[in-house]
């Protein structure tokens, strides 16, 4: 995708709308200065668009905040500085995510899980939170003394939009396999049930005068349902369902977390919907990975047993005798679990007789090379490698 081509500059203009709407968004909630709010889905978005579209839309990030910040009636420099620190944001965690191999959107592991965390939620939002605060202090926007609240309001909204919209956005841009319509059935009971339980939770749909029952936790089975059994889509859905729902009523003063002003209220919720989506992301990157496990398992164990087949096969009929033994050669457990064919025709014992009895084939060495023979089995059992082992064997006649 080249500059200046058409597509390019219609993604940019898409994208860049998209920010400043999501921006507006969050401004609306802006409680601790008209440019500083602790809900901020911008920041997810132009994560999202960078990782899909490549690093080159990056003025779509730097448009849509600066017009979305000339829109509260700051000065130009003040906005021109915001969307500066919101642009290095977005490309700081396109990088870091990338760094060394490309970032796994499918969050399938613990390892990508635990990387989009540290960069994308906590690192990268760290260099807007301190752009942005300083712009507006230097700008005489802010006031140098509010500067701790502003960055911790603002670093906040930033990890809280990365988290929640980020992986929505991601789980949505690529070519997925389609759903069952079992599966399908199963998701829209889910995100129903969790619709209906996040109402009663944080938007008052409870029974009484009193609408901050601390019962927010009654939705986290249903996260968990999610990510046990269901696919990313589902999974991220789920997460931005509860938190748009319990943004909006603990903006209106319903649910658990209204403690002082709107704006402490806000960021107690954001410590709460940030740890229940990485516990949801992270229980769902290890059912994956174990569901990936058990799959190669299950296709290794198909190609063993392919393998000790044809083994089996090639050396059934050979004009000797080959068995198999597991354990410690002298052991009175030693059991055998294959001998071939020419046993019986060889030495008259029976390959049931081998199967059945433990350490079968130091039963019938000769007296005066039994002891010899086990002793020699033992040293190469113990160094790993073959050897050379001379004995007489006693047939059943």
């Amino acid at each position: 995708m080249r500059f200046g081509s058409w597509r390019y500059l219609g993604l940019v203009g898409l994208f860049a709308a998209a920010y400043f709407l999501a921006a507006e968004l969050g401004l609306s909630l802006a409680f601790a200065h008209t440019n500083v709010s602790p809900v901020w889905p911008p920041t997810g978005i132009a994560i999202a668009a960078l990782l899909v579209f490549g690093r080159r839309l990056w003025p779509a990030v730097f448009l849509g905040a600066l017009a979305a910040n000339l829109w509260t009636e700051v000065s130009i420099p003040v906005a021109a500085g915001i969307a500066l620190g919101n642009t290095l944001e977005a490309l700081a965690a396109y990088h870091l995510l990338n760094f060394r191999s490309p970032f796994d959107e499918s969050f399938s592991s613990l390892k990508t899980v635990l990387k989009f965390v540290l960069f994308a939620v906590v690192v990268s939002p760290m260099i807007s939170a301190t752009i942005g605060s300083v712009s507006l202090c230097v700008g005489g926007e802010a006031q140098w003394a509010d500067f701790g609240r502003l960055w911790l309001t603002w670093w906040l909204g930033d990890g809280f939009g990365a988290l929640i919209v980020a992986p929505f956005l991601l789980a949505w841009s690529g070519r997925k396999n389609p759903p069952t319509s079992k599966a399908v059935l199963e998701a829209s009971l889910l995100l129903g049930a969790l619709l209906l339980v996040s109402l009663v939770a944080f938007a008052g749909w409870i029974p009484g005068q009193d609408k901050r029952y601390p019962i927010a936790h009654l939705t986290l089975p249903f996260l968990v349902w999610a990510a046990l059994r269901l696919h990313q889509r589902t999974v991220t859905g789920g997460t931005l369902l509860l938190s748009a729902v319990a943004v909006w009523g603990t903006s209106h003063g319903y649910g658990s977390f209204i403690y002082g002003g709107p704006n402490e209220s806000l960021l107690l919720l954001q410590l709460f919907l940030g740890s229940t989506a990485l516990l949801t992301f992270v229980l769902y990157a290890a059912m994956q990975e174990r569901t990936t496990a058990q799959a190669e398992k299950l296709e290794l164990a198909a190609q063993v047993e392919v393998q000790r087949k044809r083994v089996e096969d090639i050396v059934a009929h050979v004009p000797g005798v080959v068995w198999e033994a597991w354990g410690e050669p002298l052991a009175e457990t030693q059991r055998i679990d294959f001998v071939s064919n020419y046993v019986e025709k060889m030495l008259g014992y029976s390959v049931e007789e081998w199967l059945s009895t433990p350490n079968f084939w130091r039963t019938i060495v000769h007296e005066e090379d039994r002891e010899a023979a086990g002793q020699e089995a033992a040293r190469t059992y113990a160094s790993g490698t073959g050897g050379v082992n001379r004995f007489r064997w006693l047939t059943k006649d």
